[in-house]
């Protein structure tokens, strides 16, 4: 923790509305430079892919397969505005947000509408687009099931009712293939002159495929194949390939559905896992984090909050590694952080530090969360023996617990946690870490401290009491008051 809480902010500045964002600011690429977030080294991969469909004229399905929280939308929006920039015609779709119609045919054409339908000389052509998806879309929509079509037994096993039922069939099937057919034909002429103007196909991005209703998600992929198979249009899908063969599987049962997938794309390229320190450190970027304790410290006149991050941005995002926390499990500690930070008055102090130490505890020792914030004897040694004994064999993290930037350091995260202690144990802890006890038989051995409390040298023994007596000062930034405050926000949310 930072030792500067009496220092003054200008008052000429009035406080802001103080709040975490929410939206993803990587969903919106810089338009000159796309890429100049990239910290994870994904324009390597988009400049393969540009190459790849360069003055491509054949039809072409590309999958960007990768696991979810891996940035498959944050290199799709950027692979978009790299084509742009290439002078590529481009139509981002977000299957996701358009799985409530019953026949994603419609939402497709739609976003074809959108793009073209004001420009000069598409304006018939869409409209011939239009009439031809409706009625595709319609024709298809219609079942074939008899039984669907209202038939009872007597009528199904009568012969003329029978025959009647046969060619109603066939008649809509003649009438679905024309219709595909002028579809088809239309799109020809809408691709044909985009790649004409540009020397390039026209490319279409579906992202968030894998999130889709199964049923949804399987459409989608064979109205591709059977209607958008045609000359100068590409399609490139971001899609988790084993959430949708899950999605697959739900619709046809069970079936290799790998090789299903394989029908649907012609090539497919893997967009490589992050490290979940990477991605909990882009999360921590994205919900802006830093401005919002550089801005919470000011109502106040403290710069306490914002020099308490310093620390927290290098310790939360070693933890979750170390702790082997999922995406998934990351992104939940966030946004609840997110949330519980939001709840705070100006005038109450929260350590991120405290409330990480709740949140992974939560997440990953539920166990120990509850008797944690019960208060049961000992559990503060507990704790800490839990989170140091991450680091003992790693020498990359140890080598930072030591330091952290030489402002945040062992002692001082021993300190925060000590003084979370309900009163009794509280009591002992106060007189056990005095200089003057390094070397008592007090020490070693109690179940009041950690095991790598006891067996501090005498020079850390002397810095732990100094961190210790520092933060005692301030009694209402910590206590066990802050776990039962902190432990009710946490609580408004379900369980992870």
């Amino acid at each position: 923790m930072n030792d500067n809480r009496k220092t003054e902010i200008p008052p000429d500045k009035p406080p802001t509305e103080l709040l975490f964002k929410l939206e993803d600011k990587s969903a919106h690429p810089d338009e000159n430079d796309p890429w100049k977030d990239d910290a994870l080294s994904r324009k390597e991969l988009a400049d393969g892919l540009i190459n790849f469909i360069d003055k491509e004229t054949a039809p072409f399905v590309i999958s960007i397969n990768g696991q979810w929280g891996c940035g498959k939308t944050f290199f799709l929006k950027r692979l978009q505005s790299d084509l742009d920039k290439n002078n590529f015609q481009t139509i981002y779709f977000n299957a996701w947000e358009d799985d409530f119609h019953a026949d994603p045919l419609v939402a497709i054409i739609g976003q074809l509408v959108q793009h073209f339908g004001n420009e000069k000389g598409y304006k018939r052509l869409m409209a011939k687009i239009k009439k031809a998806a409706q009625s595709v879309s319609i024709s298809i929509s219609i079942p074939l099931d008899l039984s669907v079509l209202g038939l009872t037994v007597l009528a199904i096993r009568a012969s003329t009712g029978l025959k009647k039922a046969t060619e109603s069939n066939i008649d809509l099937y003649n009438k679905a293939n024309k219709s595909k057919t002028e579809l088809r034909e239309a799109l020809k002429k809408l691709a044909e002159p985009v790649q004409k103007k540009t020397q390039h196909p026209l490319v279409f991005i579906v992202d968030e495929l894998d999130r889709c209703r199964p049923l949804f998600s399987i459409m989608l992929l064979e109205r591709i194949k059977h209607i958008f198979n045609i000359p100068n249009m590409i399609f490139i899908f971001g899609v988790n390939q084993e959430q949708l063969s899950k999605s697959i599987q739900k619709v046809y049962g069970d079936i290799k559905a790998d090789e299903y997938l394989q029908r649907f794309f012609d090539v497919i390229f893997l967009l490589p896992l992050q490290g979940s320190r990477e991605f909990c450190l882009r999360e921590m970027e994205r919900h802006n984090f830093d401005e919002f304790y550089k801005e919470k410290s000011q109502p106040i006149n403290y710069n306490v909050r914002a020099g308490d991050f310093e620390p927290f941005k290098d310790y939360l995002p070693v933890m979750c590694e170390e702790l082997g926390l999922s995406l998934r499990e990351i992104q939940q500690c966030l946004i609840r952080f997110v949330f519980v930070s939001k709840q705070i008055k100006d005038e109450h102090f929260m350590n991120p530090v405290v409330l990480a130490v709740l949140l992974l505890l939560k997440i990953k020792k539920q166990n120990l969360y509850t008797r944690y914030i019960a208060g049961q004897q000992y559990v503060t040694a507990e704790v800490l023996n839990y989170f140091e004994s991450i680091f003992e064999n790693n020498h990359e993290t140890q080598k930072l617990w030591q330091g952290f930037n030489e402002i945040f350091n062992p002692n001082i995260f021993r300190a925060l946690v000590y003084l979370t202690a309900f009163p009794n144990d509280l009591k002992v802890i106060n007189e056990l870490i005095t200089e003057d006890k390094h070397s008592s038989s007090s020490v070693q051995g109690n179940p009041h401290l950690s095991k790598a409390t006891q067996q501090l040298d005498e020079d850390e023994w002397k810095r732990l009491c100094i961190w210790y007596q520092r933060e005692r000062n301030f009694p209402e930034l910590f206590g066990y008051q802050t776990l039962a405050y902190l432990d009710k926000k946490i609580n408004l949310l379900s369980p992870p």
